[in-house]
């Protein structure tokens, strides 16, 4: 299957973007450093939507505006007390030139919910925090359903080796680049 593939080709920079965000998450004692942690989400991921959503209609995935996460992010920021800042318009985004990179783009996006429980577990632990969590629970009990449709949709999608390999080399972008912009904002 496609996903197999996918997961298999990326999983050297998926770990090393784990990597950094388990550190960055392990260093959480306060709202402040919450907040700080959920802007690098947002800056990120607020230009890579911007960046992906021109190639990504309902046509290609029929809920793409519930898989848009940065409304979320903006929202845990705000309900901290922080102002989310986009900035940032010299950052790093991968190579998009079609729906297959933004499908490869977007896994990146749809796969950093899965561990959200963990982390929200975590953080308020750590920071005694309660609130400020939608984005790590963005699809609550759904989230193994969501990432099950998602998959369908890649799998039914991308069927020549041309859309896989866009759409590898974008996620592999994805990675390595979001692993970039946490070090430099770490």
């Amino acid at each position: 299957m496609i996903m197999e593939s996918l997961k298999a080709k990326t999983l050297s920079s998926h770990r090393e973007t784990e990597k950094y965000i388990a550190q960055k998450i392990k260093r959480i004692r306060s709202v402040a450093d919450y907040i700080a942690l959920l802007q690098i989400f947002y800056t990120y991921f607020g230009n890579l939507e911007r960046k992906i959503a021109p190639f990504l209609g309902t046509d290609l995935i029929p809920d793409i505006s519930q898989r848009r996460h940065v409304k979320r992010l903006a929202e845990d920021i705000a309900s901290l007390g922080g102002t989310p800042t986009a900035g940032d318009k010299g950052i790093a985004l991968p190579h998009i030139r079609g729906w297959q990179e933004a499908i490869g783009a977007l896994y990146v996006v749809e796969g950093s919910t899965l561990g959200g429980k963990f982390i929200i577990q975590l953080v308020a632990k750590q920071a005694e925090i309660t609130e400020g969590f939608s984005f790590f629970s963005a699809y609550g009990e759904h989230t193994a359903q969501r990432w099950e449709e998602f998959k369908e949709i890649v799998n039914a999608k991308v069927t020549t080796q041309e859309d896989m390999d866009r759409t590898v080399a974008a996620a592999d972008e994805t990675f390595t680049y979001f692993t970039a912009f946490i070090r430099q904002h770490g």
